[in-house]
């Protein structure tokens, strides 16, 4: 779901959408699969009812799109924080 709205938007919103996943990914890895639990709460609780709403009930510009669809990684921060504190010592 995340492509397609994305993908609708042109080349330069999918660009720099990939450089967020990229980020997200580092993330992930760091934290021994409880990024999967904080993808899943964030991407399917925020981030897509936000990108959907944004896209195409309010048929926002691209720039204001890809804000909406990108709050998840800022969201994520403290609880992955605290939990790469908690394994890391």
């Amino acid at each position: 779901m995340y492509c397609v709205i994305m993908g609708h938007l042109g080349n330069d919103a999918v660009a720099a959408n990939s450089i967020a996943y990229i980020s997200q990914n580092f993330v992930v890895c760091l934290c021994y699969g409880f990024g999967l639990c904080c993808d899943a709460v964030t991407l399917w609780g925020v981030t897509i009812p936000l990108g959907c709403l944004c896209a195409y009930v309010l048929k926002l510009p691209v720039p204001a799109i890809y804000f909406a669809l990108n709050p998840d990684e800022i969201i994520k921060l403290p609880a992955v924080y605290i939990h790469y504190k908690n394994i890391n010592g």
